[in-house]
């Protein structure tokens, strides 16, 4: 009785609460739950005030879109109770992700002007878009009305924005993403004088083929890492178009970057000799070097000693190996276990079941790393059993995946009878030659150890 009448003086109070104060509130906690459970006390449109709209909004969407970021599809535009809805609360926000090509002049007359936008869609030919413009007025349009903060783009034709990004003034990220430029030179002309912090270059192509980038595209990206305090660097099959000083002096301003957080390189020829600091700056948390080419055993036997002593809490080697000589392995796996990892990708490493030992040191010495990735490794049963009974009294393991090694049946079932408390996720396969019997006591074993068991790449 006592609890119920608290839930009634509650709610009284909160009906007296001035429109402010509740938007103040709703403005502090960062939780959807917790925002619409607030709402739910309040028990009534009166006492929801400016927040009705919200609320309503909340009964047939996901509230995980609505707070504490609105995320906006266009298709919501076509209801006009929706429509109206959303008019309403679009003020009240400091940021949006605007998910798809939507009705600029609709946008402009309701958001707050000092509202920050991540843009995750753009039209590529005028059938793309119901607003009647043409493409150029339309990007005209979008890149002078918002603070666009962050463009996030995959898939699409990149030639009509391009000339527009100098209007783009507050954008600080840029990822694209399988995406199309005829014009690649003028991107990297204009980075070094954007605001871009965070750049993700991602298979980019020209019209038929990936982007090759020229010596003054390289110097263009080298300027901008020199000259802007850049965060977050990816590139992902990106292509040279010669080697030379200037790739060279590219690839240091990478690695000696002093205010890089993270640097992820996939699938992109490294330059031979790669010159590496003596130490990695103290600012570089995440480093991924996957697939990349043109490694021979000097560059492998490189990385250790600039680990050494690094901030680096984050690393994927994936493929990074010397397929004449595993002893790099001895000298990675020695600086690895001075290091706090918590995520440690060594896919493709060359790990076979001689080098399962290296693995079963580090993991018996090691307390931090929580995912550990071994894909496409050749170590079979034996090799699983040995990591299986190294990794039982881990104490931080939550993640562990063993994806296209030889392990079988009996190997997974070892890794599930080992498990530290601490595992969540168990990620392996394919099992070809399982049998249905055997694919149902691993599940029931995951369930009964209460661990997510993944089937990855896997027909079941």
């Amino acid at each position: 009785m006592r609890r119920q009448d608290d839930i009634i003086r509650r709610r009284a109070s909160a009906r007296y609460l001035p429109p402010d104060v509740l938007i103040k509130i709703v403005r502090y906690t960062m939780d959807a739950s917790s925002v619409f459970s607030f709402l739910s006390v309040l028990d009534t449109p009166g006492a929801r005030g400016d927040l009705e709209s919200l609320w309503q909004l909340g009964l047939q969407m996901n509230v995980t879109a609505l707070w504490p970021v609105l995320h906006i599809w266009g298709k919501y535009l076509d209801t006009p109770s929706t429509a109206s809805h959303l008019e309403a609360i679009l003020p009240h926000y400091s940021h949006i992700v605007v998910e798809d090509v939507i009705d600029l002049v609709w946008l402009g007359i309701h958001l707050n002007p000092s509202t920050t936008v991540t843009w995750r869609d753009i039209p590529t030919s005028d059938v793309e878009h119901a607003m009647h413009l043409s493409l150029q007025l339309w990007y005209s349009l979008w890149s002078t009305s918002f603070q666009i903060t962050h463009l996030i783009l995959s898939d699409r034709n990149l030639d009509f924005l391009v000339p527009e990004l100098s209007s783009l003034r507050h954008l600080t990220h840029l990822t694209l993403n399988q995406s199309t430029c005829s014009s690649p030179a003028s991107l990297c002309a204009w980075l070094p004088t954007s605001a871009v912090v965070e750049l993700h270059l991602i298979k980019l192509r020209d019209t038929t083929s990936p982007v090759h980038f020229t010596p003054l595209m390289l110097r263009h990206l080298q300027q901008w890492l020199h000259t802007r305090p850049v965060r977050h660097l990816q590139l992902h099959q990106c292509r040279w178009e010669h080697f030379g000083e200037i790739t060279a002096a590219l690839f240091c301003e990478m690695f000696s970057s002093p205010t890089l957080l993270s640097l992820e390189l996939a699938r992109c020829p490294l330059p031979y000799p790669l010159h590496l600091p003596d130490r990695f700056p103290p600012t570089l948390r995440t480093l991924a070097l996957q697939n990349c080419q043109c490694l021979d055993s000097d560059d492998v036997q490189a990385l250790p000693p600039a680990l050494m002593g690094s901030n680096v809490v984050r690393l994927s080697l994936r493929g990074f190996n010397d397929a004449d000589n595993d002893a790099y392995l001895d000298l990675l796996f020695n600086v690895l276990a001075q290091l706090r990892l918590s995520f440690l990708d060594l896919s493709d490493c060359g790990i076979v079941n001689s080098g399962v030992n290296r693995l079963v040191k580090y993991l018996t010495s090691n307390t931090s790393v929580e995912t550990l990735v071994l894909d496409d490794n050749a170590f079979s049963v034996d090799g699983a059993v040995k990591i299986a009974q190294a990794m039982q009294t881990h104490p931080s393991l939550r993640h562990l995946h063993v994806v296209r090694c030889e392990i079988g049946h009996n190997g997974v079932m070892a890794l599930l009878t080992y498990l530290p408390k601490s595992m969540k996720a168990l990620f392996v396969g394919p099992l070809t030659s399982i049998s249905p019997h055997e694919l149902n006591q691993l599940k029931t074993v995951a369930k009964l150890a209460n661990v997510q068991l993944d089937f990855a790449y896997n027909q079941f």
